[in-house]
């Protein structure tokens, strides 16, 4: 059981072990954890078509993601329970969902402790919901949107080799954290190896949002970025309805991801309306 750096080359073969799992969660996406990798130190073992990553906390001390594939999920989870013990480290799997809970705790039962992860639950939203915004409690961002269009001549783009250092630039000087700055960093950089759709918004011909997202499901769009320059009145409400009319409209589902925990993040996101949470669980060996 060997874990290697993740890196571009392994795209492929994570979408396809991936794709057996037909999850609606970001980790379908070999985007998430590749742009994340620098500050989640993720690594990937592939063996006998199963998947695993591994990441290490503050502290160093590795965990592991829920391993996917085609291949003998059991026998790779017994084994990992073993490595863990044999290394002197717990044996903790993140961001796990609530079926693959009842997969663990069938596999090793009365051994684990299972902890909800509110923070990292995702946010699933109806496609139509958020391209058309109506009904009563969706009025207000309707307003917002309505009120961008009527103040100003905009005009959409989709991000190319000629505009995308532009749009680096606006993303990359509105990012929260230190984290997410190497994230966005590290998004740009390979964004068209990734096989990412952006789209840039001007406002009377000044750049007032950028986002990029794609395809996890034929029915879920995943939605890695979104940035908007609050000087412009509802440019963060008509980024994300144009970026979904114009770009996703085909599918049912958006998944917007998680909220980190940032209380105005959260606020956002429900205001939104979910149809609903892509519940995330901690397990780890009772001690």
């Amino acid at each position: 059981m060997e874990f290697h750096p993740i890196e571009l080359s392994d795209k492929q073969e994570y979408t396809k072990q991936y794709r057996v799992a037909c999850r609606m969660s970001s980790d379908v996406s070999f985007t998430t954890p590749y742009v994340w990798a620098p500050s989640f130190h993720t690594e990937l073992c592939i063996e006998n078509d199963i998947l695993c990553m591994q990441g290490k906390n503050r502290e160093g001390v590795p965990y592991y993601m829920m391993p996917v594939g085609s291949g003998d999920k059991a026998a790779f989870l017994k084994k990992l329970y073993e490595r863990c013990h044999d290394l002197g480290i717990p044996f903790s799997l993140h961001w796990l969902q609530r079926e693959d809970v009842e997969v663990m705790e069938s596999l090793f039962p009365g051994k684990l402790t299972v902890q909800e992860s509110r923070n990292s639950a995702e946010y699933v939203y109806e496609t139509e919901s958020l391209r058309t915004l109506s009904g009563k409690k969706l009025h207000g961002k309707r307003n917002h949107v309505n009120a961008f269009k009527a103040a100003y001549t905009s005009e959409i783009m989709d991000i190319t080799a000629e505009n995308i250092d532009r749009a680096r630039h606006f993303v990359l000087t509105r990012c929260n954290s230190a984290e997410e700055t190497l994230a966005m960093e590290r998004l740009f950089d390979s964004f068209f190896d990734l096989g990412l759709t952006g789209m840039l918004l001007y406002a009377g011909g000044s750049l007032a949002g950028v986002t990029a997202g794609e395809l996890i499901r034929d029915d879920t769009a995943l939605i890695h970025l979104e940035k908007a320059d609050t000087d412009f009145t509802g440019a963060y409400a008509a980024t994300n309805q144009l970026f979904v009319e114009n770009y996703f409209a085909q599918t049912k589902y958006i998944n917007r991801e998680e909220d980190m925990g940032i209380e105005g993040l959260r606020r956002a996101k429900l205001s939104y309306r979910p149809v609903f949470l892509v519940e995330k669980f901690t397990v780890t060996e009772a001690v």
